[in-house]
């Protein structure tokens, strides 16, 4: 995970947001692999 990666799921959970998931390695950019995050928010 990337440091923005980091700050970006940390705000988000914050906000209410859950980390449902991670999928590793499922973004090939500037060959490099990414993690992909999957966050959700439910109303209460």
């Amino acid at each position: 995970m990337t440091l923005a990666t980091a700050l970006v799921t940390s705000v988000a959970q914050r906000c209410g947001f859950v980390v449902e998931g991670i999928l590793k390695n499922k973004i090939f950019k500037d060959g490099k692999y990414y993690d992909k995050i999957i966050m959700s928010i439910f109303r209460d």
